[in-house]
């Protein structure tokens, strides 16, 4: 026998649950976003500090650096060699300022 209460409470479980989902993306979106914004605080420091190992930890292996008309720089040891002889020239600055993190969707 269905009681008469069940079949409103399962419409509201049902109608609920979407809800729920919905607020648990959105923490774990402003959770992610939060990582990569301190990943980039990091980032800087490491380099106004010129510090080449600290500015290449926050790379992975196979990470890839693109510059408008150079060559790409592709894995880490790439990479740390570039970023030993930019870091080291004489008045060499750089800043990354993230403006909008994207959904990965």
């Amino acid at each position: 026998m269905i009681r008469p209460w069940s079949l409103p409470f399962v419409i509201g479980v049902l109608c609920l649950a979407p809800a729920c989902k919905q607020q648990e993306t959105t923490e774990t979106r402003a959770a992610e976003e939060r990582t990569i914004r301190d990943m980039e605080t990091e980032f800087n420091r490491a380099v106004a500090a010129t510090d080449f190992e600290r500015s290449i930890s926050c790379y992975s292996d196979v990470a890839s650096l693109f510059f408008a008309n150079r060559p790409i720089v592709t894995g880490k040891e790439a990479i740390r060699r570039y970023w030993t002889k930019s870091l080291a020239a004489p008045g060499f600055s750089l800043a990354f300022q993230t403006v909008k993190v994207l959904d990965r969707t």
